[in-house]
């Protein structure tokens, strides 16, 4: 049952569906989390999220926060809902970032709240510190070419999957990312689907988004009125593989754009 309404409904102060902006659809049976600067589908049965979906603002590629986090629990999810921190100790996977530490480099709360375990998944320490870190750091320069993106991230949790720890957390064997802006008066898609052993050139890993719905069961483009032209297709030119990034200085005082900017039509979150 598609739950896009609700979502919209339970985040004050956001924009509603006639905003026309790309929330993906609350998996069945997952939980809303709703964090300052992300909103999360999370799933109890695998102890990991769905999806992350966030907005990433060309202003807020300043570096004005370190890393500096600390992985811990959620506070909001049940004990037996969550990964612990001992189901990673010595288990050779890392706590992988779903929305990466990278990305809150503007504020520090935001920074914070991506070291919580609902926004993490275990992944092969060769594919989180390689092609995925990669993959983030262009997402980066997208953003910052393209003014601003949204973004859904998070692991294929179909099938029979292994787990690790005492809390039997699941082993995900692909990772995906949805990536969405708005040109002119139309929007443009494109999707990443990852097995975490994937070397090479992204390009082998590009696909549309509805290719990427039809593999994972998940809607990612709702509420978007040319829901159907931005998912069946992308254009290359508009995802540059070769696109350099670096950080914007962070500016005395600075703070995004507020949710009535007529330039901030990717704010999704209120500060």
């Amino acid at each position: 049952m598609k739950k896009l309404f609700l979502l919209l409904l339970l985040i004050p102060g956001t924009c509603r569906p006639s905003a026309d902006f790309p929330v993906p659809v609350i998996h069945e049976n997952s939980l809303l989390l709703q964090n300052k600067a992300s909103v999360v589908s999370y799933n109890p049965s695998h102890k990991q999220a769905d999806w992350v979906f966030y907005s990433l603002e060309k202003n807020e590629l300043r570096s004005c926060v370190d890393r500096g986090g600390i992985f811990r629990p959620d506070p909001r999810l049940k004990t037996d809902d969550s990964a612990q921190l001992g189901d990673f100790k010595n288990s050779g996977f890392d706590r992988g970032h779903l929305k990466p530490a990278a990305d809150n480099r503007w504020n520090r709360e935001a920074m914070n709240e991506s070291f919580l375990l609902s926004n993490v998944s275990p992944q092969d320490p060769v594919f989180n510190r390689g092609i995925w870190a990669k993959l983030e750091n262009l997402v980066r320069a997208w953003a910052k070419n393209n003014g601003g993106l949204w973004v859904s991230t998070g692991p294929l949790l179909n099938g029979s999957l292994r787990t690790n720890g005492a809390d039997r957390v699941s082993l995900p064997e692909f990772f995906f990312k949805v990536l969405a802006t708005k040109i002119g008066e139309k929007h443009e898609a494109i999707a990443f689907l990852l097995p975490t052993s994937a070397h090479g050139n992204l390009t082998q890993y590009e696909m549309t988004v509805r290719n990427l719905e039809a593999v994972s069961g998940l809607d990612f483009l709702s509420g978007l009125s040319d829901e159907d032209e931005a998912e069946s297709s992308f254009h290359s030119e508009r995802w540059n593989l070769n696109a350099d990034f670096t950080y914007y200085p962070c500016t005395p005082g600075f703070l995004p754009a507020p949710l009535e900017s007529e330039n901030s039509h990717f704010r999704l979150f209120p500060l």
